[in-house]
């Protein structure tokens, strides 16, 4: 009897056992990318938005920590402004130098740069909100900070190409 023809070929069960464990440990990885891309890793999901202080306390502030360049992000702010009619918020210059202003709600009253820092001043009183809708020109790490009411806000953003 004559032995079946079959293909010459090196069987090495060593190399499909490396490439099956490579293999799971790709989907793996795989699947936790597109589940931390669902949560708000690279924008707008539970992950991204960050909120600091309070409106108790005078100021609340609520932004995206993730965002993408040159796509719209938020920062919403709430405060209490007194009796006198006027909110005024300050960034530093530097900052606002990274991001495209896109929209402001409700437009300031008047805009002024003083010791390196933005002044946006708005008319009103009582509880207030204001919507900075801004554009990333830069990507990476952008740190700045927000002044409103006396109180002070450390902003960290990560820019996403």
């Amino acid at each position: 009897m004559t032995k079946p023809k079959t293909l010459e070929l090196d069987d090495k069960p060593d190399l499909h056992r490396g490439a099956e464990v490579a293999q799971r440990i790709l989907w793996i990885a795989m699947s936790l990318l597109v589940l931390a891309g669902g949560l708000g890793l690279f924008g707008g999901g539970p992950l991204s938005k960050h909120t600091e202080g309070d409106t108790e306390n005078g100021f609340r502030i609520q932004y995206d920590r993730f965002a993408r360049h040159e796509a719209t992000t938020e920062l919403e702010m709430r405060w209490r402004v007194s009796h006198t009619g006027e909110a005024t918020v300050a960034f530093p210059a530097d900052y606002m130098a990274v991001f495209d202003v896109s929209g402001i709600v409700p437009a300031p009253v008047r805009v002024h740069s003083e010791q390196n820092r933005v002044f946006y001043h708005f008319s009103g009183s009582g509880d207030f909100i204001v919507l900075f809708k801004l554009r990333p020109d830069q990507v990476g790490r952008i740190n700045g900070y927000v002044e409103a009411n006396g109180k002070h806000v450390v902003l960290r953003h990560f820019v996403f190409p």
